[in-house]
């Protein structure tokens, strides 16, 4: 038993270690960064990029803690917030965060590692059967 628990704390090492469970990269293509206005007649928020101009509803918050692993919050825009405004090939639409970012941050601020949740079953699994074959030994 003690060699099973070795081993899976040698692989859970491994799997921490490694990237094979983070997210595909979104490859952002940054429009611009501007403020955000409000159009009382429409009724929505926009930013004007060299001359053209973007409507946005929503805007993502990124997280300043790098130990984090849950997705990139999102908020309600506001009048006068400094975006980044950017398209990518996984979402439809423009999509904008919070300050002025560069591809690199807005890459890093919509990563997703799922390392913890795949270890954390897999050990669930494991023990289960376990579990099961010491009950079928007795």
């Amino acid at each position: 038993m003690k060699r099973i628990i070795f081993v899976l704390a040698i692989l859970a090492t491994f799997f921490t270690g490694c990237s094979w469970f983070d997210s595909k990269p979104i490859n952002p293509k940054i429009i611009g960064v501007s403020y955000l206005q409000y159009d009382a007649r429409l009724g929505n928020h926009y930013c004007v990029v060299d001359s053209t101009r973007y409507i946005v509803s929503e805007v993502t918050i990124p997280d300043k803690s790098s130990r984090s692993s849950s997705a990139p919050q999102q908020m309600a825009a506001v009048e006068g917030m400094k975006i980044t405004i950017f398209t990518t090939q996984y979402r439809s639409g423009v999509q904008a965060v919070a300050g002025e970012q560069t591809e690199a941050q807005i890459e890093e601020i919509y990563k997703e590692n799922y390392t913890f949740n795949i270890v954390f079953w897999g050990l669930i699994i494991i023990w289960f059967i376990l579990l099961i074959l010491s009950k079928i030994k007795q």
